[in-house]
């Protein structure tokens, strides 16, 4: 209802015609174990110079990205490890299926660096690559968002009301509550689920309901896992990546 709004106003208002695409749901992912990755800048395969190694690791609910330096760290310049972390930040906002990972730790386990030739650049580079490898032994699942919902309608409806509900895989959390003919529902429901419930609600309640809905957390996703096409040099590719990366730096 609101993108119909912003477009007619738009279009009224100022003459300008747009199209708004179909809303899209955002996934997170989360590290559900432990896993590790390193290379030394005198490694044949490491064309960076730069030497780094990585533990990724579960944090806690809704603590975001904890980046430690570490006692590793090797005596490296504040602005070598401005650049990790930087990057760090940076690539996990793409995870293994492409949404952006959250709540871990990520600590530097080792780090080393030529005075002469090493650059903030060798870390920008050579950090996806690490960082990507130590996810993908830590593996992630992927959570999509709920809303906390309360919604108003004729008493007689209920056992319709319910029915529906389940369908669009939504539960109720707390004991149906009648007052003056009016029963009220509250519970969570799949924020993929909530838009198009919302727009059957007049036609359900015969323009008698009332549905609010906000966000409420997340939960894992079952089945049939969502993916997001990477828009980055594609890290878990190292091929791919070294030769996009290191194309653009020459």
């Amino acid at each position: 209802m609101q993108k119909e709004v912003i477009e007619a106003t738009l279009h009224d208002e100022h003459g300008i015609h747009v199209a708004f695409e179909k809303t899209q749901v955002i996934y997170i992912e989360r590290p559900t174990g432990i896993g590790k990755s390193f290379a030394d800048k005198m490694d044949e395969d490491n064309f960076f110079e730069a030497t780094l190694g990585f533990t990724i690791s579960p944090g806690p609910l809704n603590s975001g990205i904890v980046f430690i330096p570490g006692p590793g760290r090797g005596g490296l310049p504040n602005a070598f490890i401005q650049a990790v972390e930087d990057t760090v930040r940076r690539t996990l906002e793409e995870g293994l299926y492409g949404w952006s990972v959250t709540d871990c730790i990520v600590e530097v386990t080792a780090a080393g660096y030529w005075d002469a030739t090493s650059t903030g650049g060798d870390f920008r580079g050579l950090t996806p690559l690490l960082l990507m490898e130590a996810l993908k032994k830590a593996s992630t699942e992927v959570y999509e968002p709920l809303n906390a919902f309360e919604l108003d309608f004729p008493e007689p409806l209920l056992g319709k009301i319910l029915a529906i509900l389940s369908k669009v895989e939504a539960r109720v959390t707390d004991t149906p509550i009648s007052e003056n003919a009016i029963s009220r529902l509250r519970g969570l429901i799949p924020v993929r689920t909530t838009f198009d419930f919302e727009r059957s609600i007049p036609n359900l309640t015969q323009g008698e309901g009332v549905f609010i809905a906000e966000f409420s957390g997340y939960q894992k996703v079952q089945g049939v896992i969502p993916t997001r096409p990477r828009t980055d040099n594609n890290p878990l590719n190292k091929e791919e990546y070294l030769r996009r990366t290191l194309r653009r730096a020459s």
